[in-house]
């Protein structure tokens, strides 16, 4: 809570450069978790939509299926700080170390690095903002849904 507030305090005085506007239905064109160790997963699918919340905070709504898994959420913030991403649980704490985000018109590289994991997720623009697959749908239903019962913003 203490670092939630302590950065509303001082995020306007951080932004040194105009976040990329990244608000948007996206679908996964390829993704994968490594571990440390070696191990991981690819993602056979995804769908995450993003919202605006400000000039420089999106919340993001999502669902990934891993191969020989179940469809399963993700939900958060992205803060736009000097000129990169940091990830935060819709609470505001932290979620991971760091995150790499390079932006193109249609297409997001996300690398987001945990204590002992990495997923690598490119992201590519829905045009029509319609998500298709039933599943992915319902999980993205629920990441939001989630999110809201976290109290997120």
């Amino acid at each position: 809570m203490f670092r939630s507030l302590l950065l509303t305090a001082l995020l306007p005085f951080c932004f040194s450069k105009k976040a990329p506007d990244i608000a948007g239905v996206y679908r996964l064109a390829k993704g994968n978790t490594t571990f440390d160790d070696g191990s991981g997963w690819k993602y056979l699918r995804g769908a995450v939509v993003i919202e605006k919340i400000d000039a420089h905070s999106f919340r993001y709504f999502g669902a990934v299926t891993p191969k020989g898994s179940r469809t399963v959420t993700r939900k958060g913030i992205y803060e736009y700080i000097d000129g990169a991403y940091v990830s935060e649980s819709p609470a505001g704490e932290q979620l991971a170390p760091g995150i790499e985000m390079t932006v193109t018109a249609d297409t997001l590289f996300l690398i987001d690095k945990a204590d002992n994991a990495v997923d690598s997720l490119v992201w590519v623009r829905i045009p029509d903002g319609k998500i298709t697959n039933e599943w992915l749908q319902k999980g993205v239903d629920q990441s939001r849904e989630e999110y809201r019962t976290l109290g997120g913003r």
